[in-house]
């Protein structure tokens, strides 16, 4: 925020028209693939859309006036929570690469208890989050006592602190089983999991320096020199944000789906489309643990030719 206190609408506007393109690839690219698994992510970007439509609306008011009210909590809620839904995805992801691989041997955490944890934890530092958000703006917009708005950034500061403390591990767990799998080459050699798992450290690693940025930002409080520039929230937060959005719509996750369904529509550079008729013999809901079979080019199941 300016010295005003209003948001600066070209800013505002810009991003609402960049997490407006950017979605609606994600969302096109759902609806070819059907990765239905992969729709927190893409309503993570419906977030941060309508996040910066309201802030662009309350740039033209005043922010302190009844009108500006329910705007203002909308932004401050949707763009703060956004994160939470991209990193729900990703943990998926990478449920799926373990199975890709048949990796769960691997694994600190089995595939199966493995997405269930951490979406819990995400779920928790979600519902802290929007409860500080909410005491937030409307400690602003009641102008309550200073007490008040100190409990509500201490709430979000403990969300955020829950989501880094819950990334950590998950960045640990994945960078363990590479280590493992790098030991084992004889393992899926030849299915694409690298630029998947790349991709989930470079996004994961990008959410964790907007969660640090943002526990900062709160604990330096209104009178910080973070909280009057929103400068700040627009290079370390809206910014980031958007880069992990591209980078899953460059590199979709529906390759990694196709493979393990046996076939389908993948998403590659954006807009464009292509049919994978691969397949493993690992169904992704079986009961029956299978990591221990053998390699995965043993168990590539012929091509039907017609």
């Amino acid at each position: 925020m300016g010295s005003s206190g209003a948001p600066n609408s070209g800013a505002a506007i810009l991003f609402c028209i960049l997490f407006g393109l950017v979605t609606s690839v994600h969302t096109y690219q759902l609806l070819r693939t059907r990765i239905w698994w992969f729709i927190p992510f893409v309503v993570g970007g419906y977030l941060e859309f309508i996040g910066f439509i309201c802030r662009a609306v309350v740039s033209y008011q005043d922010p302190i006036s009844t009108s500006a009210r329910v705007p203002n909590i909308i932004m401050t809620v949707f763009i703060l929570i956004a994160p939470v839904w991209f990193a729900a995805s990703i943990y998926i992801l990478f449920g799926r690469i373990i199975l890709l691989l048949q990796a769960n041997h691997l694994a600190i955490i089995k595939q199966k208890w493995l997405t269930g944890i951490f979406v819990t934890g995400d779920v928790l530092s979600l519902v802290i989050q929007v409860a500080g958000a909410v005491m937030l703006t409307g400690t602003n917009s009641n102008n309550q006592s200073q007490s008040n708005l100190n409990t509500a950034k201490i709430v979000i500061d403990f969300g955020l602190a829950a989501q880094i403390v819950s990334f950590g591990f998950f960045i640990v767990t994945a960078i363990v089983l590479h280590r493992r799998i790098l030991k084992q080459p004889a393992i899926a050699s030849n299915v694409p999991w690298k630029k998947h798992l790349y991709t989930v450290y470079l996004t994961s690693t990008i959410i964790m320096c907007r969660c640090i940025f943002r526990l900062v930002e709160y604990l330096l409080g209104t009178n910080g020199p973070i909280w009057p520039h929103e400068a700040y929230q627009y290079g370390f937060d809206s910014t980031l944000m958007f880069f992990v959005m591209v980078a899953f719509a460059v590199i979709h996750p529906s390759e990694v789906h196709a493979i393990l369904k046996g076939g389908g529509l993948v998403a590659f550079h954006g807009l464009r489309t292509k049919l994978h008729e691969g397949s493993i013999d690992s169904p992704i809901f079986s009961s029956t643990d299978r990591t221990e079979e053998q390699p995965y080019e043993m168990r590539l199941q012929p091509v039907k030719s017609y």
